[in-house]
């Protein structure tokens, strides 16, 4: 799980890059601790009013972030909508960011009777269908919206839920991001689902999976070391076919899951009928098959809810930047 961002642009102010530090990790610290010790004493649906406000103060000084939301957002959608279009779904980008993270801060206080309050499901029986045969389901999603969200609905209702994750870039992070990231730990351990960690073998996933565990993984996640070119929209990205030889190395069945967050404040989580892989042809072309028919779905939810990924746009592009992951785009 992520750590909650800051909204400070310190790359657009002139100073020395030891104050820039100061001021990054000073604005985390604020972000888990003190804002997070005010959020987590009040209802999540004061807390999403606070955070909508929020969103409107940092999508006017978060200048920086904004012009790189515009470009990026301008290059995939750019030829689907307006700019003025854009620049909406820019602003609404904001606010399903901060409430998202408004959530993450409080993770460790959800419990079933809330999740079933802020959560409606649509396609339960694809879910249960596949569970019920006990040969593993992965639950292939994006960074979309609040996708941490089917990690504790699940593990609720006595399912064994794993998340795959790569090794936490902490350590030449320093003092700070340590402690936050101590925190961040401490509210999942409580939780009733577990992460599974992928820096060195898949040994652990393939066996909860063989187990008839759930295994939660993030089609667009940069951790794996195996890259292929597709088409997303109007560019040119690349995906890790990890999730699909998972799914034929394993048995287990590919399940595309979004969630998506409404007017109110409340989520729809879907659960899209099964990817049916072709176990007694597991080529190359099987595998893209595969992987087409996913973005394909996947472009479905970005063209009707583009402000639920826009984010992800810019964090993805940031962390390339730094050297931290691959890039999204190859285009």
């Amino acid at each position: 799980m992520n750590s909650v961002e800051s909204f400070v642009d310190i790359n657009e102010v002139n100073v020395s890059s030891r104050f820039n530090v100061f001021v990054k990790n000073a604005s985390l610290w604020l972000s888990m601790f003190p804002l997070g010790w005010f959020f987590r004493k009040f209802p999540i649906t004061f807390s999403y009013r606070v955070a909508g406000l929020i969103s409107r103060l940092a999508y006017l000084i978060a200048g920086k972030r904004r012009r790189i939301l515009k470009e990026e957002a301008g290059k995939l959608f750019g030829s689907i909508f307006s700019e003025a279009e854009i620049e909406s779904i820019i602003k609404r980008t904001f606010a399903i960011y901060l409430k998202r993270q408004v959530e993450n801060i409080a993770f460790d206080r959800m419990t079933q009777k809330h999740l079933d309050r802020i959560i409606s499901v649509e396609g339960w029986n694809n879910f249960s269908n596949v569970e019920r045969k006990k040969k593993g389901v992965i639950i292939l999603l994006a960074h979309f919206g609040s996708f941490l969200l089917p990690l504790p609905f699940l593990a609720y209702r006595g399912y064994r839920v794993y998340q795959i994750a790569g090794k936490p870039l902490i350590d030449d992070q320093g003092f700070v991001m340590r402690k936050i990231f101590e925190a961040r730990k401490k509210q999942t351990d409580k939780m009733p689902f577990r992460f599974l960690l992928t820096d060195k073998y898949l040994g652990p996933v393939v066996r909860a999976l063989k187990r008839g565990g759930v295994v939660v993984i993030a089609f667009d996640g940069r951790t794996g070391t195996e890259m292929i070119p597709m088409r997303l929209l109007n560019r040119t990205a690349q995906f890790s076919p990890g999730p699909f030889k998972l799914a034929y190395k394993s048995g287990a069945t590919l399940l595309p899951t979004f969630v998506v967050r409404g007017s109110d404040n409340k989520h729809r989580m879907v659960f899209e009928p099964p990817i049916q892989f072709d176990m007694r042809n597991h080529d190359e072309d099987a595998l893209m098959s595969s992987m087409n028919r996913f973005l394909r779905i996947f472009e479905n939810y970005l063209l009707k809810y583009p402000c639920h990924f826009a984010m992800t746009l810019f964090t993805l592009k940031k962390e390339a930047s730094e050297g931290l992951n691959p890039s999204l785009f190859i285009d």
